[in-house]
């Protein structure tokens, strides 16, 4: 799995030949937004909140 930013919205890739066996094997592969019915408002909240806890943790790590 490859982790990467599009749009300040952070997303897990699954490789493709992984994906399909999935599918195939009546999975269905989606997000986590999706999975949650969220809306676009609480999907950007749920990612501030991931970006502050990201960079709150990065600072005491500089503190100590």
């Amino acid at each position: 799995m490859r982790q990467y930013d599009d749009l300040n919205v952070t997303k897990i890739c699954m490789e493709q030949s992984k994906r399909e066996r999935l599918e195939a094997s009546g999975w269905k592969v989606g997000t986590v937004a999706e999975f949650l019915e969220m809306t676009s408002e609480e999907t950007a909240l749920v990612e501030i909140k991931l970006a502050l806890s990201r960079s709150l943790k990065e600072r005491r790590q500089k503190l100590l």
